[in-house]
């Protein structure tokens, strides 16, 4: 049932190729988190394969294994800042300021995806959609403060009511000064976002005296995502 096992299948049937791979995941980020992770190992497994295999497939085919895979399997083979329309597969490379930092606090409890969807509220008909435009400008011009403003996560509703603690949790990253905060993907992990790295490893500190079995873990952003501390 692991999507890197069906990643992998897959190809082999795709390419013909008898496949005779050992597989072993080494997870750096929580499991069950609504971080994508299986998406990404499953993404990982189909670029570790075309590198070994001389990259057999067009990337067009590569692509199309992928989508069949998760809506969100083809962002990884190519993790820059992107839109995503469609069903998220519609991908368009965006450019992205230097100086974001987002931390990372993971409550340690799984939540069902299908859960989160099958659950969706809707939003008061009064409350503004997100101009995904400002947005943009916002990652483009490093105006960090603003893009706070506009952050949104249609799935938080529910899941604010379903699990109070993860409002708890967010008030908590705000008091420790993250810009904004909010529940990423279909939860129950939080992102808060940060304008400089000594801030960001500051709110990470507090989180963890704080909460010892959660996890907590800032991020620079750039034009790809590097890992600046999680431990």
């Amino acid at each position: 049932d692991n999507l890197c096992y069906k990643a992998a299948e897959a190809y082999a049937k795709k390419t013909g190729i008898v496949p005779a791979w050992n597989i072993d995941i080494e997870k750096n980020i929580p499991i069950a988190a609504g971080m994508g992770g299986g998406s990404s190992d499953a993404a990982a497994v189909l670029l570790l394969l075309q590198k070994q295999h001389n990259n057999i497939l067009p990337e067009s085919q590569l692509y199309s294994i992928a989508l069949k895979l998760g809506a969100d399997v083809p962002y990884f083979l190519n993790p820059v800042p992107a839109t995503g329309k469609g069903i998220g597969e519609r991908l368009t490379p965006i450019s992205m300021a230097s100086g974001l930092y987002i931390i990372i606090l993971a409550p340690q409890f799984p939540v069902s995806a299908a859960w989160a969807y099958k659950n969706y509220t809707q939003a008061c008909p009064t409350d503004k959609k997100t101009d995904v435009e400002k947005l943009l400008d916002c990652i483009k011009t490093g105006d960090w403060k603003k893009l706070g403003t506009l952050m949104h996560n249609d799935l938080a509703l529910a899941l604010y009511k379903k699990f109070p603690a993860l409002n708890i949790f967010r008030e908590n990253l705000l008091e420790a000064g993250a810009i904004n905060a909010e529940i990423t993907g279909s939860g129950p992990t939080l992102y808060g976002i940060v304008d400089n790295k000594q801030k960001a490893e500051e709110i990470v500190n507090i989180i963890k005296n704080e909460y010892n079995e959660a996890v907590a873990c800032s991020y620079s952003c750039c034009k790809k995502f590097r890992n600046i501390d999680c431990r």
